[in-house]
C-alpha cells in the first residue's frame, strides 16, 4: 500500500477530487460488510477507494483540504449487490450509531480534519457534524464499527494512502501472491 500522505501547516495532505484507502494504525483497513451497509475496522470488503469531495454535487480535483474545511467520503466501490456498482458515501452516524452506506444526500457525513500520528505514520483525527465530535469506534467489539462521538479530543486516528479512483487501476493493496 502506498505510504500515508502527510498533513503540513494548515494543510490535512489530502486533496478534493482524490482518492484513498483509509486504515488505521494497526494497518487493518476501513472496510464495509458484506450483508449489511455499515463501515467497520478490517470489514468484509477493504480496498475500497473513497473519494474526498467538497460536497455531494462537487467531487471535482483541486486544492488540498486545509484545517476546518469541511468534506465527506465517497465511496467508489459501491454495494457488493448491485450490479450498477452505484457510489454511495459515508454517513453522519452519531452517538453510537454505525456509519453506513448511503446514497441519501441528506445523510453524508460531513467531516473536519486534523493532522496527526497513528502508529508511527501521518494521519488525521476527523470531526463530524452536527456538533464537530471525533470519529471513534461504536462498541467494544473485534470489528468494531465507527461513529461521532460528542468528545472532540476522544476518537480513532484515519491514515489516509492515495490510490487512483478508477476501479480499474485502483493497485492490489492487499498483499496478493501473483506467483
Amino acid at each position: 500500500m502506498n505510504p500515508p500522505v502527510c498533513g503540513h501547516g494548515k494543510h490535512l495532505g489530502i486533496k478534493y477530487g482524490h482518492c484513498y484507502i483509509l486504515s488505521f494504525s494497526d494497518g487493518e483497513q476501513l472496510g464495509i460488510d458484506r450483508d449489511h451497509t455499515d463501515y467497520k475496522k478490517n470489514g468484509f470488503f477493504v480496498d475500497i477507494p473513497f473519494k474526498v469531495c467538497n460536497s455531494t454535487t462537487d467531487c471535482s480535483r483541486g486544492k488540498e483540504v486545509e484545517m476546518g474545511q469541511v468534506f465527506s467520503l465517497q465511496d467508489q466501490h459501491g454495494l457488493y449487490k448491485d450490479l450498477l456498482s452505484t457510489k454511495g458515501w459515508i454517513n453522519d452516524a452519531t452517538g453510537g450509531a454505525h456509519m453506513e452506506f448511503t446514497t441519501d444526500t441528506t445523510h453524508v457525513g460531513k467531516f473536519t480534519g486534523i493532522p496527526t500520528c497513528a502508529g508511527g505514520e501521518c494521519a488525521l483525527q476527523l470531526h463530524g457534524s452536527p456538533n464537530g465530535g471525533a470519529l471513534s469506534y461504536a462498541c467494544p467489539m473485534p470489528g468494531p464499527g465507527l461513529t461521532l462521538y460528542g468528545n472532540p479530543k476522544v476518537g480513532q486516528k484515519l491514515r489516509f494512502s492515495e490510490v487512483t479512483c478508477d476501479e480499474y487501476e485502483v493497485p492490489l493493496t492487499s498483499g496478493i501472491n501473483l506467483n
